[in-house]
């Protein structure tokens, strides 16, 4: 399984403590936002996709640790897979 992060186009605050807290790649999407809006995402938003790219679940208003729990239930039976 595998991860990437998006930064919101142009936002650069915390770009730094959040790459060297995850080692998960971290991209920065365009000033329009194109990415994240293409794929319509919330702001501070989280989805999770299956293997075969199909969003299993998306998360809005992400506040951590708060959504270990949820994101755990969520993540067990793709990783069984």
């Amino acid at each position: 399984m595998t991860g990437v992060m998006f930064n919101r186009g142009m936002a650069s605050s915390g770009l730094e403590s959040c790459g060297a807290l995850n080692s998960l790649p971290l991209l920065q999407d365009d000033d329009a936002m194109s990415l994240w809006n293409r794929l319509g995402a919330d702001y501070n938003g989280f989805q999770v996709y299956d293997s075969g790219g199909i969003l299993v679940r998306e998360f809005t208003g992400v506040v951590f640790p708060d959504l270990a729990t949820p994101l755990e239930e969520t993540l067990a039976p793709l990783l069984s897979q």
